[in-house]
């Protein structure tokens, strides 16, 4: 069995952290921006349509205040600038915000998996965080939470 068959989804998720929504929000009446570059690859087992339509969410609740954006990357702790990152794609309210080292180091794992656990290592203040429990292989976690719909149900049309 692979480190991957093995992999925790449960632990995942309830890692995440949860961000409040601010306010009530009808997504099937929301205006959406556009999404203007080629398609994404898959990551986690969601498909480019699905993390689009994730940072389409994203961005609209934070241009109407419905999110609120933190002051520091969720892994390094820097103060900057940071955006969402997605390990679910099927709930805003899990994405961490990283800065751009951190988001891109957590991306190339895969490639780089020294640069990660040094990452990874570092940022590990004596507690299991999301990142700290990232395989280094991938992981189809869209399937699992396919099958655990009742629990793990993607966005409803109100937030």
């Amino acid at each position: 069995m692979s480190k991957v068959d093995d992999f925790d989804y449960e632990k995942l998720l309830s890692l995440l952290p949860r961000h409040k929504i601010l306010k009530p929000v009808d997504l099937s009446r929301a205006n959406l921006p556009v999404w203007r570059w080629p398609p994404l690859k898959s990551y986690n087992g969601f498909t480019s349509d699905e993390r689009i339509r994730n940072w389409k969410i994203g961005i609209y609740l934070l241009n109407i205040g419905a999110i609120k954006k933190p002051a520091h990357c969720d892994i390094c702790k820097k103060v900057g600038s940071v955006g969402f990152h997605s390990e679910n794609y099927y709930d805003i309210r899990m994405d961490p915000f990283l800065c751009k080292s951190c988001h891109t180091i957590l991306h190339l794992r895969f490639q780089f998996p020294e640069s990660w656990k040094k990452l990874a290592q570092m940022s590990i203040i004596g507690k299991e965080t999301w990142f700290s429990i990232l395989s280094l292989q991938e992981i189809d976690l869209a399937k699992f939470i396919r099958q655990n719909k009742s629990k793990y149900y993607p966005y409803p049309k109100i937030i």
